[in-house]
């Protein structure tokens, strides 16, 4: 799944210099970005929220490859990293969940922190993982990547993407 944001990431030293790269990650990032959070919102299924959360994930990834700084470029690795980590145990979580339970539907699948504690744990661990909770991955991902943002010349642009994907959701 990562693979594409992979090729921009070897692709970053030579095409950073040219002068449509930047926007074009930060327009690419912030619409993939918003593309899945929306769809994501509108999913019942448990492993397509989790797709579409992935979607989003991966736009915010190429928003941050824009910026080109060693502290961006670090901040994507460690958050494909991250992600692979929370979003792997995630899904396996799922898998487990659709196969006792006959079904991913959310609206079906309460209750289940009783009847599979161990799951609901790992789905916990991961989710605070994917959230960002200090001390974990996803917060160094997160934290650097917050870090490199604030250092660019790009952060107007790809605040005013992300406000964009913001204001895509509220609408």
């Amino acid at each position: 799944v990562k693979a594409g944001v992979f090729l921009l990431v070897v692709l970053q030293p030579q095409f950073s210099v040219h002068p449509a790269w930047t926007p074009t990650l930060l327009v690419v990032g912030g619409v993939t970005l918003a593309f899945g959070a929306v769809a994501l919102c509108r999913k019942t299924d448990l492993k397509q929220l989790l797709a579409y959360s992935t979607v989003a994930s991966l736009g915010g990834m190429v928003m941050l490859l824009a910026i080109p700084s060693p502290l961006a470029a670090e901040a994507v690795g460690i958050f494909l990293l991250a992600h692979a980590l929370y979003k792997g145990a995630l899904f396996m979580v799922a898998g487990a969940v659709d196969h006792a339970c006959g079904t991913r539907d959310i609206h079906r699948l309460g209750g289940l922190g009783r009847t599979m504690p161990v799951l609901a744990v790992a789905s916990v661990l991961a989710g605070l993982s994917m959230f960002g909770l200090p001390g974990s991955a996803g917060f160094a991902a997160k934290e650097l990547g917050s870090k490199a943002l604030l250092k660019s010349q790009e952060s107007l642009g790809a605040l005013a993407t992300g406000g964009l994907g913001a204001w895509a959701l509220a609408g």
